[in-house]
Parts: structure tokens; sequence; C-alpha cells
């Protein structure tokens, strides 16, 4: 189907059959100007059937080839035209729907639900499983009883710019990294910049972690407080594949060690209170079912919106907002993504609060702070 705008106007049958066409031709050179660029149309919206092949579609699909820099052959473009055309009605479908948020093409319209899966994801039952409290451990964040109403890390210049993980499965590496530069801004009010890479080479083994094939960010902190720090990024530069670990000799850029013995605290599962509370001290690592993130543009992941609580990416919590929002009654957290500025909010999406229980996406199960 495709979307056009008409204004009812009284016509003989022909005129006004031609008077359609024409309006029909405008209004899908608008339609997808507006779904590469991410501008919700503002007139009203007419469903027509369309051409799938259209010359305007293809343009669409040349124009986003060029801005991701993408080339294939022959056979493959094909393929890649046919995930693309899915795409693209996939998002007018949605953007024409009573949404919260907004889809539009990005640097993944070429690739199916299973191969965005099986690429950018990173974290999940198959990997180390999150730790239990144990009698002799810290306390967790105490749950507040008042909390201020917004907390933005990003405006106390607490984080560093969203970094690309790339086609590397290590969402959990970044995360770790993300949190690990905060909590040292917090402490000593200087924020470097650490090697995601020095995890993804040199975190796996008995700290249950898979270089590109995922794990979990307590694993990670686990070999920062073995190894008493973790190099800075310019020291270890990522690749964005597996390696050998080359750690040996390579200065620590944290400033200070974690707990040997617990380099993690975990918070409350399934409780929107925990999590709030501890976000008004530092940004806080999280997992997700981040299926309805791969054509996400901008808005509120809000609590109609379909999608699971099986977690499969790692993404930072970095503030929330309790004010009320559409599709988002009790507020919504503020998240950090590792796809690059150039995806959602520049870099960043949000996500709505719900209550005591999992969360949208299950973004409230498995919340953990560096110690």
């Amino acid at each position: 189907m495709e979307y056009t705008s008409v204004t009812p106007v009284q016509r003989s049958s022909r005129t006004k059959a031609l008077g359609l066409v024409a309006l029909a031709l405008v209004g899908t050179l608008v339609a997808s100007y507006a779904v590469f660029n991410n501008l919700p149309s503002q007139t009203e919206l007419v469903k027509l059937e369309f051409e799938t092949d259209s010359i305007e579609l293809i343009d669409l699909y040349k124009r986003w080839k060029t801005e991701y820099g993408h080339n294939f052959d022959p056979q493959e473009d094909a393929k890649r035209f046919e995930i693309f055309r899915n795409k693209d009605k996939k998002i007018r479908e949605h953007n024409a729907g009573n949404h919260s948020y907004t889809m539009g093409h990005n640097g993944f319209s070429h690739l199916t639900e299973e191969e965005f899966a099986a690429t950018y994801f990173g974290v999940g039952s198959q990997h180390k499983k999150v730790s239990t409290h144990t009698a002799n451990a810290p306390s967790t964040p105490r749950i507040l009883a008042t909390v201020p109403t917004s907390v933005d890390w990003r405006s106390q210049n607490a984080l560093n710019l969203v970094r690309n993980q790339g086609t590397c499965g290590s969402c959990w590496a970044f995360t770790a990294v993300a949190a690990l530069e905060s909590y040292a801004y917090i402490k000593t009010q200087k924020l470097p910049a650490l090697s995601e890479q020095q995890l993804v080479d040199c975190a796996g083994g008995t700290y249950g972690n898979h270089g590109c094939g995922g794990g979990w960010m307590h694993g990670a902190w686990a070999y920062v407080a073995a190894n008493k720090g973790i190099a800075s990024r310019s020291a270890y530069p990522y690749k964005g594949i597996a390696g050998t670990c080359a750690a040996s000799g390579k200065a620590s850029a944290l400033g200070f060690n974690l707990n040997a013995t617990y380099p993690t605290l975990y918070l409350k599962a399934n409780s929107s209170s925990a999590l709030i509370s501890a976000l008004t001290l530092r940004p806080v690592a999280v997992a997700m079912d981040a299926d309805t993130l791969q054509n996400y543009r901008n808005g509120i992941i809000g609590t109609t919106d379909k999608c699971t609580k099986t977690v499969n990416h790692a993404v930072l919590a970095v503030g929330y907002n309790t004010a009320s929002a559409t599709g988002a009654p009790k507020g919504y957290y503020i998240i950090r993504n590792s796809w690059d500025t150039t995806w959602g909010e520049n870099g960043y999406f949000r996500i709505a609060i719900t209550g005591e229980d999992a969360g949208v996406c299950g973004i409230q199960q498995y919340g953990m702070i560096p110690n």
C-alpha cells in the first residue's frame, strides 16, 4: 500500500480520476521523502494501491545505498532490495498507526530480522547467567522514598559520545565500558575513554563472555577487577572482531580499582522503583528484547508496543523522566545504545516506565552497576 493526501473537490468522474492519479504520483514522492528523512506526513493519509517496484521506491533505495555506503553485486542487490521494500512497507504502516514512536530507514534496512539479531545482539540466556546475591554481598542501591522528577546524566557530561559496535555482538562490552566511564567520572571528575576491544579479547573463559558472540556486563567487570583496571581506547583500539588478548603492559585508564570480591552490584529485579532510584546515583547497565529497535527513529517505545521479555541486547540507562507522555503514562527511561550517533535519537532511545514488573521489552529485569 502507498499513502498520499487528497483534498475532496467536486469534479466530473473523469477529471476526478485523473486528479487522483496525479496526486498519487506526487504523494508517492512526498511519502518516500518523508520515510527516508523520518518526517511524518502532516496531512490526511489515504491508502492507495501502488506499484511495489515503482520508480520512486527504486530511487529511495538508491539514495539509501549512497547514504550508507552500500554497494552490492547484482544478485545480492536484488535480494537486498526485496528486504528494503518489505522494510519500507513496515515503516509506512507503523507510522500511519497509533504509536508513540516513529520508524525510519537507517543502516539496517537491508537486513532481515534474523540477520539483524544474529549480527547486532549479544546478551541473553546462552551466555553467563546473572549471578545471584550472596549473604555477604554489599547492599545494592536502596530504593528511595522520593526521587527527582527527572535525571539525565548526559547533561552532567558523564558520558562520552555514543560509539558503534559494528557487526560484532559486543553490546555487552560497550555497555560495560560506558558504565565504567560514567562511574569513573562520578568518582574522579575525569571522563576516560576505555577499551571495549580489551573486553572482547580478554574477558572470556572463566568470565563467561564470548567476544563477538555475546556476553554479560558483570563478567566484564569481574575481568576488570581481576586485571586491576582496563586500558584506554587509544592504547587498545576497537577492531570489531575478536582477537588474542593483548592487555599485557597496558596501563589502566580507569583511575581506581573495582571491588575484587564483588565487582558488580545488582538491582532488585522487575522494579521500576529500583531502577529509578539507582539512576539518581549513576547510569545503570540493563538488558532488553531489542527486536523493536531495528527501524526505530525517535519517540517513546510505549506500554502497548509489542515485544517480549526475553532479553537479547545490552544497553545503558542514563536517565528518566516521570512526567506522563503519550504511550508512557508513568514517564520514560533514556537509554544509550551502541549503534553510533546516526541511529535513533543521536544514538539514544526512550522507552516507557511501567511499575514493579519486568518492564517494556524486559528493560527492568537485569539492572546492574560496577562496584
